[in-house]
């Protein structure tokens, strides 16, 4: 990465390196990591390729919805994930990876610096009301959504934009800096979203996260967390 720090539409952003070497970023917004400093991506790993439990929906196509884009970790991750089934056979369908970040600019900055050698290009289009980042390559796609993400979801809901999701990274940021994602309205959105299959993890166990989630119709349990954190939310559908 070619800055330490850069700005955004919300403000600074500082690049932090965690325990594991790897980086995350401080939102001055938010005030917030964006991830544990015990480590970015073996996290975003632990927290949802493992706590979605991918490895057993790859019999068909797969749909995945990651709230918060942020460093494109949770993409990077995914794609690693995937491309190890692709190579063992154990996955031969289609992803379908769909984001949605609030910062523009935040996203510009990932696309540059963080996902150029990965994934390019991606392509920028304005339609319904949406500003969307795309790309495309054999078996996968990937869709950014700009904007505030309840907005934008129902958007895309009404234009057919986002197939019924299997999984749900639900990443935001902490019900504490960012209580809209959080509430029984947020998870009854991402309710509709849903495939009957889906399990949605987050790496909050907060009681009303825990709570909300039950009011929106979603049968809860806690699991292991990662690193310090002892334990991380799933959920499925009742």
């Amino acid at each position: 990465m070619s800055e330490k720090n850069f700005k955004g539409s919300l403000g600074n952003y500082h690049l932090i390196t965690t325990d594991s070497g790897d980086i995350t970023l401080w939102s001055e917004y938010f005030n917030e990591n964006f991830h544990s400093l015990d480590g970015a991506f073996n996290e975003t790993r632990h927290n949802y390729i493992d706590g979605c439990q991918l490895i057993n929906k790859l019999n068909a196509d797969l749909t995945i919805l990651d709230i918060g884009f942020g460093l494109g970790i949770g993409l990077l991750a995914t794609l690693d994930f995937i491309n190890q089934q692709i190579v063992t056979k154990k996955f031969k369908h289609k992803l379908n990876y769909f984001s949605v970040e609030l910062d523009e600019e935040l996203v510009k900055w990932t696309l540059t610096n963080s996902l150029q050698e990965k994934i390019n290009p991606f392509k920028k289009t304005t339609s319904d009301g949406l500003t969307v980042y795309t790309a495309n390559i054999p078996n996968f796609a990937a869709t950014i959504l700009i904007g505030e993400a309840t907005q934008t979801l129902m958007q895309a809901k009404k234009s057919n934009l986002i197939p019924s999701a299997n999984a749900i990274f639900q990443d935001a940021f902490s019900p504490t800096k960012n209580p809209s994602l959080w509430s029984v309205e947020w998870f009854t959105l991402l309710h509709q979203l849903s495939a009957a299959d889906v399990l949605l993890a987050t790496y909050s166990s907060a009681s009303v996260v825990l709570k909300n989630l039950q009011s929106a119709g979603w049968n809860v349990s806690k699991i292991a967390g990662f690193g310090r954190k002892k334990h991380i939310i799933q959920a499925k559908l009742s």
